[in-house]
């Protein structure tokens, strides 16, 4: 609980030098980490080959940002999938493999190593980068609500489902 009490910490932060304490959408969030961080970010679906459980990946290329989110879930938790790979964009986590890719190699050897590794990670929490993307996930998604209710929206569309 200790790495996940840093992260925030660390995330505060960085949210604070982003300016992101007064933004009512995801994609106001998208365009504040596309100026702070200078990377242009795209949001996709993930493709529908990928294996169940997947909700996000985010993809580094150059100065491009790939975010790929499970867009069958509901809106909280895409956003929320979508948040979490934001938080990768802004710690600066780079996608590379930790170690065990040639382990990973030979049980997998048709899917890119370093991506399958970055997925499993991403459950356990045991990996900082993974602690730090879900602190940033969480207080995105805490401040987004936040000021959906100052402007008086209802959270999760719990008008729409309750009438």
């Amino acid at each position: 609980m200790g790495e996940y009490k840093e992260a925030m910490r660390q995330a505060r932060s960085l949210a604070s030098s982003i300016s992101l304490s007064r933004l009512g959408s995801l994609e106001e969030v998208v365009a504040a980490i596309e100026r702070s961080c200078n990377v242009k970010v795209r949001l996709r679906p993930l493709p529908s080959w990928m294996p169940p459980g997947i909700t996000g990946l985010m993809i580094p290329k150059g100065k491009k940002r790939l975010v790929l989110f499970e867009d069958r879930d509901s809106a909280h938790l895409r956003d929320r999938a979508i948040a979490h790979e934001l938080g990768h964009i802004v710690f600066g986590h780079s996608g590379a493999c930790a170690d065990g890719s040639s382990v990973l190699a030979s049980l997998l050897p048709d899917l890119d190593p370093c991506m399958v590794q970055r997925v499993l990670m991403r459950h356990a929490f045991e990996n900082a980068q993974e602690a730090e993307a879900e602190a940033f996930s969480d207080l995105i998604m805490e401040r987004l609500a936040s000021e959906n209710s100052r402007r008086g929206d209802e959270p999760l569309g719990f008008g729409e489902v309750f009438g």
